[in-house]
């Protein structure tokens, strides 16, 4: 059963797939030091629905087992690193380029499970894709998916960390990934990555040698991956906000993509020169990983860039009125964070480009006109402009 449930999820076109169980009582302590601290900022449903994350026969009383998928995503579009130094363009994550991830990972999800109930007419099952409280990375670790990286994302070492995880939670008595399953082949990362490419060839060749990247930690459980990071340290270094505190820890409240995406209120100003053209998440951490030389273009054609948001300016994302911002995020994961965002975000992008007057026009004639919130970040920026 297991091997049709791993053949049905390739011919469905995920690019991993694994099966773990529900036992997460090893990431407990983790988990709960985190949202001790406070670095999940006002995302309070993380420590809301907690106990549910961590059980997860709370969400589904008799789960057996979890198959866990990832689908790449890395579209075919403009390279990232012109856009990031072209402060006139308007960068967005690449992960939120084409149609929304939820509808696209939700309908595979489903695909797979009817494939698998086929064979199972009694299957019972639930699938997620962030509906609802998951610990989705540990269990894609436990089910050999990938090991977390330093900047807490999940790596793999034949695709790098540009996927998507979702999961089924079924009433199977499957045979669960362990250590047999991991890929025996650990290539060499690309040392010389050309995007955001950091560090002297002398500290790459010595970072990046086999033997530290195989030997680096062991196994946690079950069926995770060797941890592959290495003395490495890049995506600490490339965070343009320093919100990787130390290896494996994230301040939200630091983070872009945490600050373009889920906050909602104004944002600090020792933050705003720091997000650079960024209007919608970051990708920083990933762009200079070595592991992502080995990252693939998406087959998916559902991740291609819409409406040219791979190579576009920030003066014609901050033109369009709220319809036009409806329209054109249709079906895709940016609508979610709202105009009043999206609008937000833009100014504070400008008052990061190099002044001239037609960004000044634009600034001063949605002024008036702008909420509060909005209203702010423009001011911000047009006095940035007064003073340089």
């Amino acid at each position: 059963m297991e091997n049709h449930i791993k053949q049905c999820a390739h011919a469905v076109g995920f690019s991993l797939i694994g099966i773990t169980n529900t036992d997460l009582s090893a990431y407990a302590t983790r988990l709960n030091e985190y949202l001790e601290k406070g670095q999940h900022a006002t995302m309070a449903y993380l420590e809301k629905h907690n106990p549910m994350r961590l059980d997860p026969k709370q969400l589904m009383p008799n789960v057996k087992s979890i198959i866990c998928c990832a689908l790449n995503y890395w579209p075919d579009g403009t390279n990232p690193e012109n856009i990031l130094t072209d402060k006139t363009k308007a960068y967005i994550s690449r992960y939120a380029l084409g149609r929304d991830y939820h509808k696209v990972m939700r309908k595979k999800l489903e695909q797979l499970a009817q494939k698998i109930k086929e064979k199972n007419p009694q299957l019972n099952y639930r699938c997620f894709v962030d509906s609802g409280p998951v610990l989705e990375k540990a269990l894609a670790m436990k089910a050999g998916l990938g090991w977390q990286g330093k900047n807490s994302l999940l790596l793999n070492n034949q695709i790098g960390s540009y996927f998507f995880l979702g999961e089924i939670y079924t009433d199977l008595d499957l045979i669960n990934d362990d250590t047999i399953h991991h890929n025996t082949h650990h290539p060499t990362p690309n040392l010389r990555h050309p995007v955001l490419d950091t560090g002297s060839r002398s500290t790459r060749s010595v970072l990046y040698s086999k033997n530290i990247i195989d030997s680096a930690v062991k196994p946690r459980n079950d069926g995770e991956q060797n941890n592959h990071c290495g003395n490495c340290e890049k995506c600490l270094n490339a965070c343009p906000t320093k919100a990787i505190t130390a290896p494996y820890q994230v301040d939200a409240k630091r983070c872009i993509a945490y600050l373009t995406l889920e906050y909602k209120g104004i944002i600090p100003e020792e933050m705003r020169p720091l997000i650079g053209n960024r209007i919608y998440g970051c990708d920083d951490c990933q762009l200079c990983c070595p592991w992502n030389s080995f990252a693939k273009t998406t087959q998916e054609p559902d991740f291609n860039p819409r409406h040219n948001l791979d190579n576009t300016t920030l003066i014609k994302l901050f033109s369009w009125s709220e319809e036009e911002f409806l329209k054109n995020t249709e079906g895709s994961a940016i609508r979610r964070i709202g105009y009043e965002c999206w609008q937000r975000n833009i100014a504070v992008a400008l008052g990061n480009a190099a002044p001239n007057k037609k960004i000044s026009a634009l600034l001063i004639s949605q002024l008036n006109q702008s909420s509060p919130l909005i209203r702010e970040h423009i001011t911000w920026s047009l006095n940035r402009y007064e003073n340089t």
